[in-house]
C-alpha cells in the first residue's frame, strides 16, 4: 500500500480546477471551512489519517498517513498556484518524488492537461525523471468537466519493484512494473460524469474492455472536501473519506462492474454523520464488499474531522 496514492494524486488535483472552473470561487484551495486534520480512533487512541496545513489562505500541503500502527510511514503532497490556479504538486515519500503539471485552456480558467513524472533517487546517487501519466479533460456547457482520458507509462525491472495505482477511488487497481528509461503507453482509461446540480451523480470508468459505474445519493450538508476534488483521486481507501467532487455530503454510493460476460454490484458505502456548526466532526463509513458468489463482506470505520480554529 505504501506507494497506492501515486495515481489517484493527480486525479484528485486535477479536479480541483476542472470540476468547477476558476479556483478563485469559494472552496477552490480556499474553502470557507478548513480542514485541519482528519483521524481515527485505535486501541492506542487517536492516530492522524490527514493533516493539512494553510498559508496565505490557501492549502499548502497535505500529509497522509497509511499505517495506523506507525505514523512514521506517511506521504506528502506540496501545491504550488499561479495566477490564482493549481499550477504544480509536488508528492514527496522516501526517495522519490512525483510531479504533476497542471495546463489550462486560453483563458487560463479551465484545465485541459496534466502531466505527471517520476523522480527516483538510486543508489543514493543518480536520480532518473520518468514520464508516468497524461490526463486529457472535457467539458461541459457549464465548464464543468465532464470527463477525462488518461493514459499511463509502464517500465519494467526498477530496483524498488512496483507502483500499485488506483484511478478513480474505489475503482481499478493496477500494478504497473517500472523500467528505468524504457517507457512505452500502458493503458488507457476513459471516464464520463453525469451532473444533478453542483453534484455528480454517476461515473463511468472504462478501462481495458470493462467499465465501472458509480453512482451517487446525498443530503443536504456542505461538503468540506468540496473544491479539493484532486483529493479523491490522491488519496487509497479508506483515506479518502469523501470526495472533493460534490457539493454536498455523500450520503450512498454503489460500483458496479461491468464486463462481456458479467454485470455485478461491486460495493455499496453508507455514510452516517455526526454534524457541528453545519459541517460532519464524525463520519462512519460503512463498506459492503458484494462477491460473485452471493456472499457479502462488510467493514466499518469511523473518522473524526478537525477544522482549522
Amino acid at each position: 500500500m505504501k506507494n497506492a496514492v501515486i495515481f489517484i494524486q493527480l486525479a484528485l488535483l486535477l479536479s480541483a480546477s476542472i470540476i468547477c472552473g476558476s479556483c478563485e470561487r469559494e472552496g477552490h484551495f480556499s474553502p470557507a471551512k478548513k480542514i485541519d486534520l482528519v483521524y481515527t480512533m485505535t486501541s492506542n487512541g487517536p492516530v492522524p489519517l490527514q493533516d493539512f496545513t494553510w498559508k496565505n489562505n490557501r492549502l499548502e500541503s497535505i500529509t497522509y498517513y497509511y499505517d495506523v500502527t506507525d505514523t512514521s510511514h506517511h506521504f506528502t503532497y506540496f501545491f504550488t498556484y499561479k495566477n490564482g490556479q493549481l499550477d504544480f504538486i509536488k508528492r514527496i515519500q522516501d526517495l522519490q518524488e512525483t510531479h504533476y503539471y497542471f495546463h489550462y485552456d486560453k483563458s487560463g480558467r479551465y484545465l485541459e492537461t496534466v502531466d505527471a513524472y517520476i523522480q527516483l533517487t538510486q543508489h543514493q546517487s543518480e536520480l532518473n525523471t520518468m514520464p508516468f501519466a497524461k490526463w486529457q479533460f472535457s467539458h461541459d456547457e457549464k465548464h464543468r468537466v465532464s470527463g477525462y482520458t488518461c493514459e499511463q507509462y509502464y517500465y519494467n525491472k526498477l530496483d524498488n519493484g512496483e507502483f500499485d495505482n488506483f484511478i478513480f477511488e474505489p475503482g481499478l487497481t493496477n500494478s504497473i512494473p517500472l523500467e528505468k528509461d524504457k517507457g512505452q503507453k500502458y493503458k488507457k482509461c476513459t471516464a464520463t460524469f453525469k451532473y444533478e446540480g453542483d453534484n455528480i451523480v454517476e461515473v463511468t470508468e472504462q478501462l481495458s474492455g470493462t467499465s465501472l459505474v458509480y453512482k451517487y445519493t446525498y443530503i443536504p450538508y456542505p461538503n468540506p472536501f468540496y473544491g479539493f476534488s484532486f483529493m479523491c483521486l490522491l488519496a487509497p481507501n479508506p483515506y479518502a473519506i469523501h470526495d472533493g467532487y460534490y457539493q454536498n455530503l455523500v450520503s450512498e454510493s454503489t460500483c458496479t462492474y461491468i464486463s462481456a460476460s458479467l454485470n455485478h454490484l461491486r460495493t455499496s458505502t453508507h455514510f452516517d454523520y455526526e454534524f457541528e456548526d453545519g459541517y460532519p466532526k464524525k463520519v462512519t463509513k460503512t463498506l459492503i464488499e458484494h462477491n460473485t458468489d452471493g456472499t457479502d463482506h462488510s467493514r466499518v470505520n469511523t473518522y473524526y474531522y478537525e477544522y482549522v480554529k
